[in-house]
């Protein structure tokens, strides 16, 4: 692919906040708007909703309150269409489900759902479940309709030194758990089975893990992307008994050491996924599947076939890293963006329908 056929990345519009920091961006389903989650330099937690009016962002409405703790993350995926709900985790273990229309007390809430900060945050569409991963170690699995208790809880045995746990998701139609953690590890867990059906090791922290399709079943491919600049695919087509999911790894071109922030897959079109950096760079990349997705080993068991991570673009958007990222799912390219610079972006991803 020459430079004239690669897409680009431009930066349609910005807006500053100096006394907020962000932590994570989500765009509202089937709307021009987005919600910021984060916290001021207080240390009070913020939820800023923003719509476009023209070129600019005009904030809509917020949640400001003194009481508060910072919010980490948050996501829209445990809500259907119709309510639109609002799922965060903050610095204090809370997960809290907030009405977007009435921001200011959350309209149901888990106190205390992990004994320390909830890194990532996940949902299934389907069943409601609510998926967190934590400081703790914990990835737990949350229903609204069980006030009591998580309905799984995945916690490192007692022998084993609690990891900080910083991303999981959701695959397969919320049957499938992935989560990553500090060390490098990634454990992949069949809630039906109950069981892990896989633990990969990476050389570096697991910063963010993502399926391609939350609700395909079966599940198809995994991207992790890491500290040092690593992104690495694994297919989940077949299993193999010792080998596990067959990967490939590619180095982040922008900068080959830099904190890849996390990975978010284009919902038009699942082999095209963008990487936010350190470096303050999007990076676009496409994974290409290989002739065979599966082969026979010497014993004539099946094994996957990896395919490989090719670039498309990388373009520098911030001079500060690049910490969050989403996908519009009803304009092809559009997405939205934070930085530690305090700045929220407005990126527009060309040509991505011609690839």
């Amino acid at each position: 692919m020459n430079s004239l056929e690669k897409p680009q990345v431009l930066v349609f519009t910005e807006t500053i906040e100096e006394d907020y920091t962000f932590f994570d961006i989500k765009w509202i389903p089937t709307s021009a708007r987005f919600v910021v989650i984060g916290c001021h330099t207080k240390g009070t937690g913020s939820i800023r909703v923003y719509s476009f009016v023209g070129r600019e962002l005009k904030l809509s409405s917020k949640n400001d309150g003194d009481d508060t703790f910072s919010y980490k993350c948050g996501t829209f995926k445990s809500s259907d269409l119709s309510n639109r709900n609002l799922t965060t985790g903050d610095f204090k273990g809370n997960i809290h489900i907030w009405d977007l229309e009435n921001l200011s007390t959350p309209k149901d809430s888990f106190k205390s759902a992990h004994s320390d900060l909830i890194n990532s945050i996940d949902g299934s569409q389907r069943s409601g479940e609510i998926l967190t991963a934590s400081r703790d170690g914990s990835v737990k699995v949350w229903d609204v309709r069980v006030r009591e208790k998580p309905v799984a809880v995945m916690i490192p045995r007692e022998t084993e030194y609690k990891r900080d746990c910083w991303t999981a998701s959701f695959g397969q139609d919320g049957s499938l758990i992935a989560a990553g953690y500090d060390n490098g590890d990634i454990k992949i867990f069949d809630l039906k089975a109950m069981s892990v059906l896989s633990e990969p090791h990476l050389n570096n922290g697991v910063c963010s893990v993502e399926f391609d399709r939350s609700e395909t079943e079966p599940a198809n491919k995994l991207i992790a992307t890491c500290l040092q600049g690593k992104i690495h695919a694994f297919d989940l087509r077949t299993l193999h008994p010792k080998k596990g999911y067959a990967q490939t790894f590619e180095k982040f071109t922008g900068s080959n050491h830099t904190t890849l922030w996390g990975v978010r897959h284009l919902p038009q079109n699942r082999d095209i996924f963008g990487v936010i950096s350190g470096s303050g760079s999007l990076g676009l990349y496409q994974y290409q599947y290989p002739d065979k997705r599966s082969d026979l080993d010497n014993n004539n068991v099946p094994q996957g076939v990896p395919g490989t991570i090719v670039e498309l673009q990388e373009t520098t958007i911030s001079d500060q890293p690049v910490n969050a990222l989403d996908w519009s799912k009803d304009k092809l390219g559009l997405a939205v963006c934070t930085a530690f610079d305090k700045k929220i972006r407005i990126v527009i991803a060309t040509k991505l329908n011609i690839i």
